[in-house]
């Protein structure tokens, strides 16, 4: 890298999140483009997501943005070039008694989006899932275009994408200053050297406070540790079994390559900030056979599973655990697109192609992303969640 380079714009963070930004700013053409990761391409929490594909939400803003991320990656050889690896087993949402208003809310709000959703009979959700356990008087919802897909295919499709169309990876290259003058983003100071710039965006997940403080952007992002456990069960267990969210067992579930079981936890509200440097990536002990034992109340085989492993990684947790999608109010040519809590995986897609519109044209237009601005925290506007405790369901 020469001694000071000069970009167009540059993106911050080489997950999905940051991939998806990069190529679709290469797509509108929007000039010299250089994407920057400190490690290798979706090498961070990107690489931890459980990779659920699913349009159930609670707030009408990201369940558009589910809706159209799905699409996406339904089409994604014609859209963007190379595999996602999605794979289709629609969804159940099981859901206890105190969810029935909530989710008859939700269920409604979806169905007037277009997404494909509706109540399903107990005894229907068990011929979908055979394994189940469910009472009949139990609120089940079931999406037939959900499934799962590859974070890794997602992320190098994206990145071999935006290389084919010009762009510059920039792997093993960390952030150290966002120069700032008049009220302007002037250039990115690097372990590389210096790039001027323009615009920056920061898609930086669970560094995104960090790396929000170089420019002197405050983003209430906490970096919080999530476990994942592997499940191998008894029995045949592969993609003829559809995801399932569970929230009155408070897990999620969903089937994993090899025939495993990939399981996770819904349950939040005791999340505490962790440094995403320095983690212990692997559940801890007790954590795995706690989980399994919610998992087995909905679903009795699990009891007799073995615990296969598991690993654990980063949410990027905001205040109402919906992203921070916009451009800064004091400084211009300052982008930001983090704080997706548990979410990102699934709504970037959508998000790059956003993020792109916000540059480019000075707005986003495919859909209205300022009920994701930063300032809605300090408004006290934040986004209702319909299903409290259960942020990264919600």
């Amino acid at each position: 890298m020469s001694a000071m380079e000069r970009a167009d714009a540059v993106v911050i963070g080489g997950g999905v999140m940051g991939t998806s930004i990069a190529f679709n700013l290469a797509r509108r053409r929007f000039g010299r483009l250089v994407l920057l990761e400190k490690g290798a391409i979706c090498s961070g929490t990107s690489a931890k997501s459980s990779a659920i594909v699913r349009t159930h939400y609670t707030t009408p803003p990201t369940a558009r943005m589910a809706l159209l991320a799905r699409g996406i990656f339904e089409r994604f050889g014609e859209e963007v070039g190379g595999e996602a690896g999605f794979v289709r087993t629609g969804m159940l949402v099981v859901c206890g008694p105190a969810h029935r208003e909530a989710v008859e809310e939700t269920v409604r709000m979806n169905r007037q989006l277009g997404i494909e959703t509706g109540f399903v009979s107990a005894g229907e959700a068990c011929r979908l899932h055979p394994l189940l356990a469910i009472p009949e008087e139990a609120p089940v919802v079931f999406e037939p275009r959900s499934g799962f897909a590859s974070p890794h295919d997602v992320a190098g499709s994206y990145a071999r994408a935006f290389a084919g169309l010009g762009g510059l990876v920039r792997q093993q290259t960390a952030v150290s200053a966002i120069r700032i003058r008049a009220g302007r983003v002037e250039a990115v100071e690097t372990n590389a050297g210096s790039i001027a710039t323009g615009h920056v965006v920061i898609a930086a997940g669970p560094w995104a406070g960090p790396v929000g403080r170089l420019a002197g952007l405050d983003l209430p992002v906490m970096a919080s540790r999530q476990s994942i456990v592997t499940l191998r069960p008894t029995a045949e267990y592969g993609s003829h079994y559809p995801v399932v969210i569970d929230l009155a067992s408070e897990v999620y579930f969903r089937p994993e390559t090899g025939g495993l079981i990939l399981l996770g936890d819904t349950r939040h509200g005791e999340d505490r900030p962790g440094d995403p440097d320095r983690y212990e990536d692997r559940p801890a002990p007790g954590y795995a056979a706690e989980l399994t034992e919610r998992l087995s109340r909905r679903m009795p085989a699990a009891a007799e599973a073995g615990i296969a492993g598991g690993w654990s990684g980063m949410y990027e947790v905001t205040p109402d655990w919906n992203p921070i999608m916009g451009s800064s109010a004091e400084v211009q040519g300052l982008h930001y697109c983090v704080g997706f809590s548990g979410h990102g995986f699934k709504l970037a897609p959508v998000a790059g192609l956003l993020m792109a519109e916000q540059l480019a044209d000075g707005r986003a237009s495919t859909l209205d992303i300022t009920p994701y601005r930063l300032e809605r925290f300090g408004e006290g506007q934040p986004l209702r969640l319909g299903y409290p405790q259960a942020g990264v369901v919600a």
